[in-house]
């Protein structure tokens, strides 16, 4: 039930491993104002998944020049993408500008976050001369803080993967590596960080054959742990974050089961009888839907299915979306001997629509990063712009109404590529 592609925040599946403001050409710094999503900091605050993206904006980490990678702002309003900059004459491809970390040794940027009204700038790794750790900033991209950091043989989770890191704005929940450098044995713990004080406090550890574990979703405040053992099987459970108390879940692994997770709503699936459920992981409420004809049609248009994923997405409860994985005769064969079909499946109708909306570039589907004014904010592509010194891949950007995103129509906002000067 493991597609090579998959949607966002598909973060456990039967088969899953341990994976890994407007501103005006650098004038101005985006508005600091907070999503309704992101209450007040106070210790009660539901856990939610962190994401890079404000009401007004989104940031973006990339190497947009040799040598380093610079912090990006997208503004919703203008449909720009700019540095995250306030020099007007600034070339952003040295340590001069405040979006620039270049790979010398001292900080290699690994991802950005927004967490309130704040930026969090994570290094995932120990680099020549700098160990793993995380710096508070503000949202216009200047340094506050080193909140914490690590030890040589300890690695954050990458914040390019769903599920990362969690948040009730008063403290960040992540899994933490650690690798003892003589036995070379790995320990997996999910920490909880203060964003005030820096105080780490480890909320639970794996046990000592567990190969993976990973923060799949959360609700109120607890946290949904899948642990994997060496023989690949999973153990799912909450964890509440103030009392440290387990709840096992019934999800299963075996004979063709698998579940997936968007926000706090989960897809429990029957691949071998093409069924499953929605759960409100908050509410507790189920709604069991029923995809078989839909199965019966492919494997009659396509042949042989080798996996199958049913996906909840995280702009709508109404919807979820279902992939399949086809096999091909080899006289089929070209350069892959398997193709990723998506389908958008409706809870109420149980009516399915074709969904083909994947980034010419790399096929990947076109995620949703954010929503804005009833709007949905996705990357459609990776652009090529030539510079003096660089052939370099840019992302392109658009706002789409629900409606069209769900109908695969890509009628929508594009935003402006990010300007590249090299002087």
């Amino acid at each position: 039930m493991k597609a090579t592609r998959k949607p966002r925040k598909i973060i456990c599946s039967w088969m899953a491993g341990f994976l890994l403001v407007s501103l005006s050409a650098c004038s101005s710094s985006p508005s600091s104002g907070q999503s309704e999503e992101n209450p007040t900091n106070t210790p009660q605050n539901t856990i939610s998944e962190c994401t890079a993206a404000t009401e007004n904006g989104f940031y973006n980490s990339d190497i947009y020049f040799s040598g380093g990678a610079n912090i990006s702002y997208v503004d919703f309003s203008s449909r720009q993408e700019l540095f995250l900059c306030n020099n007007p004459n600034c070339t952003h491809d040295s340590d001069a500008c405040i979006s620039y970390y270049p790979f010398d040794g001292k900080t290699q940027l690994s991802g950005v976050l927004t967490v309130g009204d704040h930026l969090l700038a994570f290094q995932q790794v120990p680099s020549e001369s700098a160990l793993p750790h995380i710096d508070l900033l503000a949202l216009n991209g200047a340094f506050e803080k080193r909140i914490a950091e690590f030890k040589a043989n300890q690695k954050l989770p990458p914040t390019a993967m769903d599920g990362s890191y969690f948040t009730d704005q008063k403290n960040l929940y992540f899994v933490l590596t650690d690798t003892d450098s003589k036995t070379a044995k790995t320990t997996l713990s999910v920490l909880q960080l203060d964003l005030e004080t820096g105080n780490l406090k480890t909320l639970y550890q794996a046990s000592s054959n567990s190969e993976g574990l990973n923060i799949c979703a959360a609700y109120d405040r607890s946290l949904v742990l899948d642990e994997i053992d060496a023989e690949l099987n999973h153990s799912v459970f909450s964890l509440n974050v103030d009392t440290l108390e387990k709840t096992p879940t019934d999800f299963s692994f075996e004979n063709g089961r698998g579940v997936s997770f968007d926000g706090h709503y989960a897809c429990d699936i029957d691949s071998l009888q093409s069924t499953g459920t929605l759960i409100d992981l908050t509410t507790g409420s189920k709604t069991p839907f029923d995809f078989s004809a839909l199965t019966d049609q492919v494997t009659d248009e396509y042949g042989s299915i080798i996996n199958i994923y049913a996906s909840p997405l995280n702009f709508t409860k109404d919807f979820c979306l279902i992939e399949y994985t086809l096999e091909y005769t080899l006289k089929d064969v070209k350069e892959d001997s398997s193709s990723l079909l998506d389908y958008i499946f409706d809870f109420k109708t149980g009516e399915t629509t074709l969904f083909n909306l994947y980034k010419p570039f790399n096929k990947d589907i076109m995620q949703v990063e954010a929503q804005y004014n009833g709007l949905l904010f996705i990357q459609t592509d990776w652009k090529v712009q030539n510079t003096k010194l660089d052939e370099l891949y840019i992302p392109s950007w658009m706002l789409i109404s629900p409606e069209d995103y769900l109908h695969s129509n890509l009628n929508g906002q594009e935003f402006t590529l990010l300007p590249l000067e090299h002087k």
